[in-house]
């Protein structure tokens, strides 16, 4: 049996030790990576009402021990101005999440005590049991890939349990499931079990480790630097456990200050976040009733032609009525010159030079001096031809 006895200022901001030397202490034993986050959070909730009605100034003891099936921590507070009262979610969460748990206040002093059995130990080696090690035993002998996929099928529920648990994070529950089967074949290959630990607490490590790669390397629709990738998960992990121990979302300088880092580092990291997932311009976003790809904006060829008619229409204003007839007849209208000369009275070769001139004038009042040149150039050797 394992012990360990801790002595800490009954303070609040303990409960965040008291909750890692647990989840320490279970990794131990072969419970799942959910059964140790049930019990950190059971320990948080316990210590938290212990604590609640404590004096500032004094302290407070736990004492955890760990047999072969369980886990059991117990400790007391003195100097209690109320009694501990476990009740409401807390009382809830604590029910569901251990075996058994008492908190009891006499006099000045509060005591707790709380247990969390391995699911479905008996206390006794089980047919499982020594089947497993059977397996682990002719595999290290032979290597067989038989015997490695007969341990991966009798764990696969593993596997399930936490392709589910990062099933929202960006990635499709089958490829997460694949990927951790396939670390559940690289953890058959590396457990020893002279080491004394279960191949379900190791195997849960390897998986959990390759799926968080995984989401790190995936998952992101725009890929940030790796360093800020990090950054932004070690702040949301933090924002989750001061959110926890404080009761309320900890300030910008409370989770910059936990985390070692400059506001403006946190303010960065959080921007970065919000390109970890991406929604389809085709697909309804939020409460909206349509998708929005049809009414983002697109490009509008009138209002171009708006500018354009509104710059003609002021270098016209500074033409003769003559000229002003022939540029509207030819480009307006888009009347032949032999057709514009006739209609006015002059010679075909005049309406051509007319053209030719004016068009310069107008290019040179609006800076387009060499194109509208050509252009006349072209109509009239287009006419000529």
């Amino acid at each position: 049996m394992r012990r360990a006895d801790l002595i800490l200022p009954a303070d609040l901001r303990m409960i965040r030790a008291v909750r890692e030397v647990a989840c320490s202490l279970a990794t131990s034993l072969p419970f799942t990576l959910d059964d140790i986050d049930d019990l950190g959070v059971a320990v948080s909730e316990m210590v938290a009402v212990s604590l609640s009605g404590c004096d500032r100034g004094q302290s407070f003891e736990v004492h955890f021990e760990v047999r072969s099936s369980e886990i059991v921590m117990s400790g007391q507070v003195s100097g209690v101005g109320r009694p501990a009262v476990l009740e409401g979610v807390a009382a809830e969460l604590v029910t569901v999440m251990t075996d058994s748990h008492r908190v009891q206040t006499t006099g000045d002093t509060t005591t707790f005590r709380l247990k969390k059995r391995i699911a479905g130990y008996s206390g006794t080696r089980t047919l499982d049991d020594n089947l497993e090690s059977s397996l682990f035993a002719r595999y290290r002998e032979t290597g067989d890939p038989a015997v490695r996929d007969a341990i991966v099928e009798r764990h696969s529920h593993l596997a399930a349990s936490f392709a589910r648990r990062y099933s929202s994070r960006g990635l499709a529950v089958e490829d997460l499931t694949q990927t951790a089967l396939l670390a559940m074949m690289r953890a058959v290959d590396r457990f020893d079990p002279a080491h004394g630990a279960s191949f379900a607490t190791f195997a849960s490590r390897t998986m959990d480790g390759e799926l968080k790669r995984s989401l790190r390397d995936r998952a992101w629709s725009v890929r940030p630097p790796r360093d800020l990738q990090e950054r932004f998960l070690r702040i949301r992990r933090a924002e989750e456990t001061l959110t926890h121990d404080m009761g309320r979302a900890p300030t910008l300088d409370e989770l910059a200050a936990d985390v070692g880092l400059d506001p403006t580092e946190v303010i960065e990291a959080h921007s970065a976040g919000l390109a970890r997932t991406s929604t389809s311009l085709s697909v309804p976003d939020g409460g909206a009733e349509h998708p929005m790809a049809p009414v983002l904006p697109t490009p509008e060829r009138g209002f171009g032609r708006v500018e354009d008619e509104l710059q003609v229409a002021g270098l016209l204003e500074g033409l003769n009525d003559m000229e002003r007839e022939i540029v509207t007849l030819r480009y307006f209208d888009s009347m032949p010159q032999d057709e514009i000369a006739e209609k006015v009275g002059v010679s075909q070769s005049y309406v051509s030079r007319l053209l030719r001139r004016t068009l310069e004038r107008m290019g040179e009042r609006s800076g387009h001096l060499e194109p509208l040149g050509q252009a006349a150039d072209g109509e009239d050797s287009g006419d000529r031809s």
